[in-house]
């Protein structure tokens, strides 16, 4: 069927979905109801809206006639699609309520019933009253969620596998989800710019994996001048991230973390492109040209010579350790921008180094678990004439960046304690 002149009730039945409402290969399924209407209400199984297919309402042409839509108490169905798409008509009457989610984002959660809907109109709707009346397609091929994504103490994830966008805060607490698989064809987030937490896991104590299929392919709206904060608090105690997904995604988007409960997982995963990773065990044995490190990078006695090994080093996973060297500086980590350790020690400890006068790194982003401290203890005394006696590393690019890092600097050589 392509074109339905009339209209039509679905209330009070069994149905778990509407598929039988077959989408037209050519092009979109329409009705023309004028005065019928279109009802959808009642239905308690009723929860798979986005199989619904693409459908175009319209009332009369001279606008005498309005097209009643109403989607109202179907406690199952995630309605908040059905109200950001881009086929526009303004002879159409909108109204959405009672659903498990209706147009405006509303929080859902096990405690929620029809009787909390009930004081709920059209100003759900966007506050824009051409989107409220002239703006009704429900198109399984334009996915998007416009007041982004709230899950507490919900399990059935089965309306989210078509997602494509997701516009707003993400909070995920108190479910029984593994992983997030099940947001499998989201493409892109558009966050908000606040600061505070834009995407939050949280208390979901059988989450081992993030799980992103496609994670390395999605894209946000960050800019320079914007920082996301994520949330990753009481999950599964194995729950842990790969360095691809650390690099393709977190990395490449500037990811900030409130917390961060999470181990790095032993398997890489696979990186958008496909550079190798190479595991340290020493400076000797370490190869030229590595760009991505794992474990625990220390240089020692020793390893002076094995230094310039570093010259095209980007990413390490581990913590950086520089300690009883007789380096005079350290210029050859100008390529470290990103860092993330798991591990409960400081994540970068440069101590008993009686030549070094400076060290050059230019960190734009480091990710850890347990604290933000960088160490500095028995060095020359010099070692901070070129950043004016602030502790630090010289040659960072940017002003800002000196900002994101957030670093705790320790030590004796900071004015500090002895570590030790």
């Amino acid at each position: 069927m392509g074109v339905l002149v009339g209209g039509f009730r679905i209330q009070n039945s069994n149905l778990t979905d509407l598929r039988f409402l077959t989408r037209p290969k050519e092009y979109e399924f329409s009705i023309a109801c004028e005065t019928y209407g279109v009802y959808i209400k009642n239905n308690r199984n009723l929860k798979s809206g986005f199989k619904l297919p693409a459908i175009f309402i319209s009332g009369s042409e001279d606008e005498d006639q309005n097209c009643r839509f109403e989607v109202k108490n179907n406690p199952k169905l995630n309605a908040g699609m059905m109200c950001d798409f881009p086929y526009l008509i303004s002879d159409t009457d909108v109204k959405v309520v009672g659903n498990l989610n209706n147009c405006g984002g509303l929080e859902v959660d096990n405690t929620t019933t029809t009787t909390d809907f009930d004081n709920i109109t059209t100003t759900d709707f966007p506050t824009d009253n051409s989107n409220i009346t002239e703006n009704l397609l429900l198109n399984i091929a334009e996915t998007t969620f416009t007041q982004g994504l709230q899950l507490k103490d919900v399990n059935d994830t089965t309306y989210l596998s078509t997602v494509t966008e997701i516009t707003g805060i993400i909070d995920i607490q108190n479910t029984r989800f593994q992983n997030l698989s099940f947001l499998k064809s989201v493409s892109f987030f558009e966050f908000p710019n606040t600061t505070s937490v834009v995407f939050n896991l949280k208390n979901n104590p059988e989450m081992t994996r993030l799980g992103f299929p496609n994670i390395s392919n999605i894209g946000t709206n960050k800019s320079p001048n914007t920082n996301f904060w994520f949330n990753i608090e009481n999950l599964h105690p194995e729950f842990c991230l790969t360095p691809a997904e650390l690099v393709d995604f977190f990395f490449r988007h500037d990811i900030s973390f409130l917390n961060i409960h999470a181990k790095l997982c032993n398997e890489t995963g696979k990186l958008l492109y496909d550079t190798p990773f190479c595991r340290f065990e020493s400076m000797k044995k370490l190869p030229n040209n590595c760009n991505f490190i794992l474990g625990d990078l220390i240089i020692e006695e020793g390893d002076e010579r094995d230094v310039v090994k570093l010259d095209n080093f980007w990413y390490l996973f581990g913590c950086l350790i520089i300690r009883n060297t007789k380096l005079e500086t350290m210029n050859y980590l100008a390529n470290l921008f990103r860092v993330a350790y798991f591990g409960p020690n400081p994540v970068i400890q440069i101590f008993s180094n009686p030549n070094l006068k400076e060290v050059k790194i230019p960190l734009m982003n480091v990710i850890t678990r347990y604290n933000r401290d960088v160490l500095f203890q028995d060095n020359l005394p010099g070692i901070f004439n070129k950043t004016g006696g602030v502790c630090g590393f010289t040659d960072v690019f940017y002003v800002y960046l000196l900002n994101r890092t957030h670093f705790n600097y320790i030590g004796g050589d900071c004015g500090g304690l002895l570590y030790w």
